[in-house]
């Protein structure tokens, strides 16, 4: 989660106007999230990822990350198994060679974080997730836009 963190924290510092950034301040100056607890934009972003961005992929990993973390926001998963999973894919992004995998275990790796499932970390929830996406592809933001406006 460093990693991704680190990432996100230069992104917002070179001031570049990139896709993410202007989704971002779409999805903010519509209040397209603005009615739902943190708890439900966490299960919303769950959602979106689960739909079309590890479908993406035929690595059933990914997969396995977002029930994970499904089962930690369900109460099925303990902290302590979270955890465990969070350090076998971060062990896995590791030894991925394949740039659009490792993007998609980036943002897989986002949702393994028990902060951010919990909503202690919620003032860089979606930006974070919304760079995460563009990593992954340029068009999942536009994509996760619509989705918003849809829902």
């Amino acid at each position: 989660m460093k990693k991704v963190q680190k990432k996100f924290h230069k992104q917002i510092n070179n001031n570049v106007e990139r896709d993410d950034n202007i989704v971002l301040n779409n999805i903010l100056s519509e209040g397209l999230l603005v009615n739902y607890s943190v708890v439900d934009e966490v299960k919303i972003l769950l959602f979106f990822t689960k739909k079309y961005v590890v479908t993406l992929s035929d690595n059933y990993r990914f997969s396995t990350d977002i029930e994970f973390a499904e089962g930690y926001l369900n109460k099925k998963i303990s902290l302590k198994q979270l955890n465990q999973r969070e350090n076998l894919a971060l062990r896995y992004l590791d030894s991925l060679n394949n740039e659009f995998e490792k993007s998609i275990q980036e943002l897989t790796l986002y949702f393994l974080n028990a902060n951010f499932l919990d909503g202690v970390e919620q003032d860089q929830d979606v930006g974070g997730f919304l760079y995460l996406l563009s990593n992954v592809q340029k068009d999942l933001c536009k994509k996760f836009y619509d989705f918003l406006k849809e829902t």
